[in-house]
């Protein structure tokens, strides 16, 4: 199975979504392949994408403002 199939499966898994509607995203879609510790959005950024995990766990956190440590509020595994 590739990578856009399961994306399909997924999210007609998950809201419904069928081909025909599937097919008109399909062209928006781009993989993208993420080094461990390497950021998906940064801080003070604007997220202007939308991520669907294949492999591995995206971890979102935020910085405490007083220590500047990172506080993780999710883990999100893989679809995998």
């Amino acid at each position: 199975m590739t990578e856009i199939d399961i994306l399909k499966h997924s999210l007609n898994s998950f809201a419904g979504l069928d081909e025909t509607n599937f097919a008109l995203s399909e062209p928006y879609w781009e993989l993208k392949v993420f080094d461990e510790k390497k950021f998906y959005n940064k801080q003070k950024q604007i997220c202007k994408y939308l991520g669907f995990i294949i492999g591995g766990v995206f971890r979102s956190y935020y910085l405490e403002e007083k220590t500047g440590k990172g506080k993780t509020f999710s883990f999100l595994p893989s679809t995998k």
